[in-house]
């Protein structure tokens, strides 16, 4: 009978013991990835290298840990591929120092020898203004080839221009003169007194721009086409 009462307080205590034991493993504080924070801190407890996010964006302030954050302080920033200094968010060329090139897509001639018994000799001038704010005031200009004996018109000719542009442009001015060698205006631009026009274009662009000129005309009638892109320097 003795025996029996012995064994059984026994059993009652390992039970005890065992209950105990499972309580403590299941309620003690809890370190999922063994980084040394507690999971109830730890804002990514499943990441051993990374459990602070100070700015709340989703990404871990040390930098150099798997998710890390390059600004931690920024919500807005988190990755910055080209080490600028400009997370990849605001960069308007994420894979290095960028700048914008603009191309002459296409040229129309609208008139019939819009040059007079000559065929066209046929240049462009470039007028970029890189910081995209008025005044337009051009900071990279360039001329283009002279295109000879020019009919009816041009289709992508490779006449552009490439200017570097701030890392954090959004948008910047172009001027294109379009001009005969001897001296000649033509008119793209759509409103009266004018040959040419300032046009925008935002950054990253996208598409193409057109214009032509209507009467009355300020010069033999053209339609300029263009387009711009990003580019590495």
């Amino acid at each position: 009978m003795r025996r029996r009462l012995l064994a059984a307080v026994g059993a009652v205590v390992v039970t005890a013991v065992v209950i105990l034991s499972a309580w403590y493993v299941l309620s003690r504080p809890k370190d999922a990835d063994g980084d040394g924070v507690l999971d109830a801190n730890d804002a990514f407890p499943t990441n051993p290298d990374q459990s602070k996010d100070t700015d709340g964006d989703g990404w871990g302030d040390n930098p150099g840990g798997s998710h890390g954050d390059a600004f931690p302080s920024d919500p807005t920033e988190w990755v910055d591929s080209d080490g600028d200094g400009v997370g990849d968010n605001a960069d308007v060329f994420d894979t290095g120092n960028g700048a914008v090139r603009i191309i002459i897509k296409e040229l129309a001639l609208f008139d019939f020898q819009p040059c007079g018994a000559d065929i066209c000799d046929i240049l462009f001038r470039f007028r970029v203004d890189t910081d995209g704010a008025d005044p337009f005031e051009p900071t990279c200009v360039a001329n283009s080839t002279v295109y000879t004996d020019v009919e009816f018109g041009l289709t992508e000719p490779g006449a552009s221009i490439t200017c570097d542009v701030d890392e954090r442009a959004t948008v910047v001015l172009a001027e294109i003169i379009v001009e005969e060698d001897n001296g000649t205006i033509f008119d793209y631009a759509p409103n009266a007194g004018a040959t040419s026009l300032v046009d925008r274009f935002d950054l990253p662009p996208s598409g193409y721009h057109s214009a032509q000129a209507y009467f009355p005309y300020d010069g033999p009638a053209v339609r300029l086409d263009t387009r711009a892109e990003m580019v590495g320097l």
